[in-house]
């Protein structure tokens, strides 16, 4: 099917009209946590598949423990300094991950690796960074909702508003025209 220009619906006689409807992404809604948890996850898992090797002279001991299942089946703790300490242990194994990929000896296919470029994405979104410490980006600096990425596995997916029903996903707009009734 030919897709509809601006000029073919000018030409059109008839009322047109648009609508805009939400199409839900295919995605689990993440908190902040997660998204870092399950992102860091991510990039581990296709960079075994791209770079086994490399990756395996980069893992660092504890990730294994902690990237190893589903963000979705941690057990978080209940404390917010314990979450923040969470926070910051998975901010800098991120950060550790990024500098060794972007080092001059880092092999071409991890640096150009797309889940790479995803995990620097969601850490400049997250994270202040990269010191020592990495600390979790405040209110105020975090970008807003319609431009955040919220799932690593969809990165068009966006937070949207309208109509009072909020979800994660895409907007589509259809536009019709109809003949006049004679």
């Amino acid at each position: 099917m030919r897709r509809l220009e601006e000029r073919d619906l000018l030409k059109a006689r008839g009322t047109q009209r648009t609508d805009s409807t939400h199409i839900l992404a295919a995605i689990r809604t993440l908190n902040r946590l997660e998204l870092v948890g399950e992102t860091m996850r991510y990039a581990l898992n296709r960079l075994a598949v791209a770079a086994p090797a490399w990756l395996r002279a980069h893992l660092q001991p504890a990730w294994s423990d902690r990237y190893s299942h589903r963000v979705e089946h941690y057990r978080f703790p209940k404390a917010d300094a314990d979450r923040q300490q969470l926070a910051t242990a998975i901010g800098a194994d991120g950060f550790a991950l990024l500098q060794a990929a972007y080092a001059p000896e880092a092999p071409s296919e991890v640096r150009w690796a797309s889940a790479v470029e995803v995990l620097r994405q969601i850490w400049v979104q997250q994270y202040y960074g990269p010191e020592e410490t990495p600390r979790w980006r405040h209110e105020p600096d975090v970008p807003p909702a319609a431009q955040l990425i919220h799932s690593p596995y969809d990165l068009d997916a966006r937070y949207s508003l309208q109509h009072g029903s909020a979800w994660v996903g895409y907007k589509a707009h259809a536009t019709e025209t109809c003949e006049g009734i004679r």
